[in-house]
Order: structure tokens, then C-alpha cells, then sequence
């Protein structure tokens, strides 16, 4: 119950955000026709975007307690750790992602570099990109292929964040202009290796030997609630590159997926048990 009700309003939060954005961010002269909404416009960057992380958290997190009780919990702080110090690495030295800095959007920061939402992202989406990993390279072995699989699926998800939440509107800035709507190119590979050194955390941990528990239906739902967001903005700006590149890579993911399914081909890569 609780579950349905964050995942509710975090569909409900996305939504305004972007009816907000496609009316009043790309039609500026409204806020003048409309003066009640100009207060609104003001502060709902900042209100949406933080409400929408906490409520997706709560959403994943309910979901967790109610089909796996507190075995998340190790693979929570692998996940904020590794994502902190990458981030934290990111803001301060420009790797791997490339040299940005966060605005104040996000609200308070840990070390006053980065949002402490932004570990928390990391975390949901992580864990729902490994579980739907698992729906293909079933099994409780260590498998590389699975680790590559949810990283690239992690990885995906950027590929309309960053222009919809930097390009589009200014949550992080970044200090050199890429050539992917104002981001380096180097910020994909920082997203994948990073999303590959919590998807080896995963592993280690055994999350496969849980996550099995959690539904795919609820997995993708939940994966898909959060693309809705980033999606939706591309969309409205009329970013049809950055949708077009997002579908292919998911067009990989459901290739394969289909391919193991009919096929069931060997494992992409060697899955070796740890003891």
C-alpha cells in the first residue's frame, strides 16, 4: 500500500514537473499572462526535484522492505559510498565524469560538493537496473555479464538525465562544454564505470540471491517512473537526438533479453560461483 502510494505521487510530482516545464519554462511570456503562477515557477525547480528523489526512494525502499526486509541494507551503502566518492572525485578533480559543479537546487551538500540526494539516486536506480539484469542472467553465480548488463542499463538512464537536468535546466553546470548537449563524452564512461564498481559491490554482496524476490513488473515500473521525468523534458524540448540515442540503448538491452529468452544462449560471459 505504501509503496503504491510514493510510487503514485512520485508519477503525480514528474507529471507537473513536466506540464510546469513544457508550459511555462518553454513559454516564459505565460508568467506574465498568468502572475499567480510566477511564484509558483519560482521555487518549483528546486521543490520538485528534491521531491521527487525522496519519493522515489521512499517507493524503492518499501518495496524492498516488503519483499526482502533488511537485505538491502549492505548493498545501500556499498552503493552511496561508491557513487559519493565518485561524485566527490567528479566535483573536485573533473574524473571520471568530467569537471562540473552542482548548484544549490539540490539543497545541502556532504564535503560541499555534492547534493546528499544524489547518493540516494544512485542507490534506487542501481538496484533496480541490477534486478532487471538478473531477469536475464538469471542465476545466484557470479556473472560478469550481469554486471555489464546493469551498468549499461544504469548508464542509459543518463542519456536523457543529464540534458534534461543540465542542458535544460541548471542543476549542475559544467565547467567545459561537451559536444552531447553540453556534456563531455568522458561523463558516459564515468557513469558506466561507476555504475560498474556498485554493480561488482552487488555481486559481491550477493544481491542476486534476494533480488529475485522483487517482481520485474515492479522493477521496470519502478525504472520507468523515473525515466518519465528526464524523458518528458527531452521530449517537450523537442531533444529528439538525445530520445533517439536513449532508445537504441534500451533497444539493445530488450535485444538481448529477447535473444536469451528464445534462444537461451550460453551466458555472454563465463559465471564463476563464489564460495
Amino acid at each position: 500500500m505504501f509503496q503504491s502510494l510514493a510510487l503514485g505521487a512520485l508519477l503525480l510530482v514528474n507529471s507537473l514537473s513536466i506540464f510546469g516545464y513544457a508550459t511555462f519554462s518553454r513559454n516564459s511570456q505565460l508568467l506574465v499572462t498568468y502572475p499567480w503562477a510566477q511564484p509558483i515557477f519560482e521555487n518549483a525547480y528546486w521543490v520538485f526535484a528534491r521531491l521527487q528523489i525522496l519519493l522515489a526512494l521512499l517507493a524503492m525502499l518499501f518495496l524492498l522492505h516488503n519483499k526482502v526486509r533488511g537485505k538491502w541494507v549492505p548493498a545501500f551503502c556499498a552503493a552511496v559510498l561508491i557513487s559519493l566518492g565518485s561524485e566527490f572525485c567528479g566535483t573536485t578533480w573533473g574524473l571520471p565524469f568530467g569537471s562540473y559543479e552542482y548548484t544549490d537546487l539540490l539543497g545541502p551538500t556532504l564535503f560541499g560538493r555534492v547534493p546528499y540526494l544524489i547518493p540516494l539516486s544512485w542507490f534506487f536506480m542501481g538496484i533496480s537496473s541490477f534486478g532487471i539484469s538478473q531477469t536475464v542472467f538469471t542465476g545466484t553465480k557470479f556473472s560478469f555479464a550481469r554486471i555489464l548488463l546493469a551498468s549499461w542499463i544504469l548508464m542509459s538512464w543518463d542519456l536523457t538525465l543529464d540534458p534534461a537536468m543540465s542542458h535544460l535546466a541548471p542543476f549542475w553546470t559544467w565547467n567545459e562544454a561537451g559536444p552531447y548537449f553540453g556534456t563531455p563524452l568522458l561523463n558516459l564512461a564515468g557513469w558506466y564505470v561507476t555504475g560498474f564498481c556498485i554493480m561488482l559491490s552487488f555481486e559481491v554482496l550477493r544481491v542476486n540471491r534476494w533480488i529475485s524476490a522483487i517482481p520485474t513488473t515492479s522493477l521496470l515500473t519502478f525504472y520507468g517512473a523515473n525515466l518519465v521525468l528526464p524523458l518528458g523534458i527531452v521530449v517537450a524540448a523537442g531533444l529528439w537526438e538525445a530520445v533517439a540515442i536513449s532508445g537504441i540503448c534500451y533497444s539493445i538491452v530488450a535485444f538481448i533479453f529477447l535473444y536469451r529468452r528464445l534462444f537461451w544462449s550460453p551466458p555472454l560471459l563465463t559465471q564463476l560461483p563464489i564460495e
